[in-house]
């Protein structure tokens, strides 16, 4: 066994498409399949379609594969268009397609490489390194329960409550007819839940965010306006998106990287096609948005059965559940995977985010890549994103392959080289920031 990849994401499958052919893989994934996480979120959460350019996908060999394949089943009618943007409407995201899937599944011979792991302890010992003796990359992301965000007021709650009656959204979300719900949070994720209570009956939903209801297409920006020709203004960026990727990928600090990813994520937004979707709902009252405001004070009560808040605004709320879409805190010392490698091969983290190389090695003593989230500070803004399972992937593969062609030769030159960052640039070139 030559590389172990933990997790079966669109990260995982992206990597997997670059170092399945030289190298033997195993695959270790608590569902035991390709994607199955990615679409039950995309199920649970009624997302109908993927907001993806053509060129963002989970096969780095093929830029053109999703197009030669839209044209190939057919399907042109379901790419639909914005100003120098191109983004998909599909029940099933392509790269999830089960006639996609068959060249991937021949290449990577899924019956033997993927295996179905329930619970899996990463190397946190020198024993248990030893016993991989190859590398090992983490693909999994912190979206799982422990590592949900949940607001310091719910710590605050007196009062034992039932669980259900107050969530988040790692968890699915369900509601009777005729409750009152509250949701917290202003990223897409909160429109879908607020669209799901609707669904699902519920009388009077209030959305709570901290901030002003921010609509925008994409995550980061698209294909031009930070990756092109184009000034990005709207994320405070004063520079083509060429110079902005090298001004990062040239800077050193990393407390400045992480100012700079935080500068161009700038927050949750909400895309205006989910905007539109939820306007009718909001001009009759049905929906109360609030924004800029916060919960103060919060109490349940057993008599009644209902929740009893008072918001910074001044408003009171009184009802039946509040469901939390404030995302997942990425922190790799809390990680339950991560945190015991933390302990036996220390490095350094920035307000959580990892110090990693900029092969995304975790160190040179330890056999460990990252993918995802994790490596921002050196893929940059877009690293969860597709765009960034493609930079990682080919960073990860190339560094894999090249130790392995050394045969065990010392390459502790790797860690010396200068940046490359007309070669990052160049990985990011036509892809969006999603």
């Amino acid at each position: 066994l030559d590389v172990l990849i933990i997790g079966a994401g669109p990260h995982a499958l992206t990597l997997a498409s670059l170092l399945s052919n030289p190298l033997s893989l195993r695959v270790v994934d608590s569902y035991g399949e390709w994607t199955a996480l990615w679409e039950s979120q995309f199920t649970a959460l009624n997302i109908p379609h993927l907001r993806s350019h053509t060129l963002v996908h989970t096969d780095p060999l093929n830029k053109k594969a999703l197009q030669e394949f839209v044209l190939r089943q057919n399907r042109s009618a379901e790419l639909h268009t914005l100003p120098d943007q191109v983004y998909i409407l599909d029940e099933n995201a392509f790269f999830n397609d089960m006639r996609l899937g068959r060249k991937e599944r021949k290449r990577l011979n899924i019956t033997t490489t993927l295996k179905k792991s329930l619970s899996f302890s990463l190397p946190g010992t020198k024993l248990s390194v030893d016993f991989f003796k190859d590398q090992v990359v983490v693909a999994t992301g912190p979206t799982r329960a422990q590592m949900a965000n949940i607001p310091s007021w719910v710590k605050g709650i007196g009062e034992s409550y039932p669980e259900e009656r107050l969530q988040h959204t790692v968890h699915l979300m369900v509601c009777e007819a005729g409750q009152r719900v509250m949701v917290v949070g202003g990223g897409l994720t909160s429109a879908h839940v607020v669209s799901i209570a609707l669904q699902q009956g519920a009388s009077h939903v209030t959305w709570v965010m901290r901030k002003h209801l921010q609509l925008k297409q994409f995550d980061v920006g698209d294909v031009e306006s930070l990756v092109g020709r184009y000034s990005h203004v709207e994320h405070g960026i004063k520079m083509d998106g060429q110079a902005y990727l090298r001004q990062f990928y040239n800077e050193r600090s990393l407390h400045k990287r992480l100012a700079m990813i935080r500068r161009a994520r700038k927050g949750g937004a909400v895309t205006p096609e989910a905007y539109v979707h939820l306007r009718p709902f909001i001009q009759s009252g049905q929906v109360d948005v609030k924004t800029y405001c916060e919960v103060t004070e919060i109490s349940w009560c057993y008599r009644s059965q209902a929740w009893s808040l008072s918001l910074s605004t001044g408003h009171h709320w009184t009802g039946d559940k509040i469901w939390l879409a404030t995302g997942c805190k990425l922190d790799v010392r809390q990680d339950p995977l991560l945190s015991e490698v933390m302990k036996e091969f220390p490095i350094q983290a920035i307000d959580g985010w990892p110090c990693i190389s900029e092969s995304l090695q975790w160190a040179e003593e330890c056999p460990l890549y990252l993918m995802g989230q994790y490596t921002a500070l050196q893929v940059g803004p877009h690293a969860i994103n597709l765009a960034g399972a493609q930079a990682a992937g080919m960073r990860i593969a190339k560094d894999i392959i090249y130790r392995q062609q050394q045969d065990g030769t010392e390459v502790s030159e790797l860690s010396g080289e200068k940046p490359k960052t007309e070669e990052y640039i160049q990985q990011m070139r036509g892809l969006l920031w999603l």
